[in-house]
Order: structure tokens, then sequence, then C-alpha cells
């Protein structure tokens, strides 16, 4: 997934991108694709103001699922590592 969407705030190109993400992934899923598709969903919705309390817990443990998996998600301008 492309970065420049969620740091620009295009939202219509977040879900889009996850979208394609999930589609080429669909023969051979991969946890790591489906979490990233995943998050960029939940981010797209609170980008809009349209997230639910759920969808901003879905974020907080994809953070903690990446962290443990030493994940490195640059868009929000961190790396989740194993401490």
């Amino acid at each position: 997934m492309r970065e420049r969407a969620l740091l620009l705030e295009d939202w219509n190109e977040v879900d889009r991108q996850a979208d394609a993400l999930l589609r080429r992934m669909a023969d051979e899923p991969l946890a790591y694709a489906s979490l990233i598709a995943d998050r960029a969903h939940n981010l797209a919705q609170s980008g809009r103001g349209q997230a639910a309390e759920a969808d901003d817990q879905n974020i907080r443990l994809r953070d903690v699922i990446a962290a443990g998996a030493t994940m490195k998600i640059d868009a929000l301008g961190i790396t989740l590592r194993n401490i």
C-alpha cells in the first residue's frame, strides 16, 4: 500500500488501494496483507470521521499485533518494534 494516500488523507484512494491489495492476495491470502488492508480501511473511516469506537479499537489492536511481529508501518511516521 502506498503511504502517500494516507499522508495526504485521500481516504477514497486509501480504500481503493486496500481493496486492490485484498484482490491481489485473494488466491493466497497473507496475514500481513490482510492486516495492512483492514487497518487502511479503518484509518480511512476514522479520517472521514465515520469511525465507531470498534474501528478505533481495531486500529490499536492491529498496531499491537504489528509491534509484536516487528512490522514496519511508516505511513504514520512510526516503526513498531518488538521490545
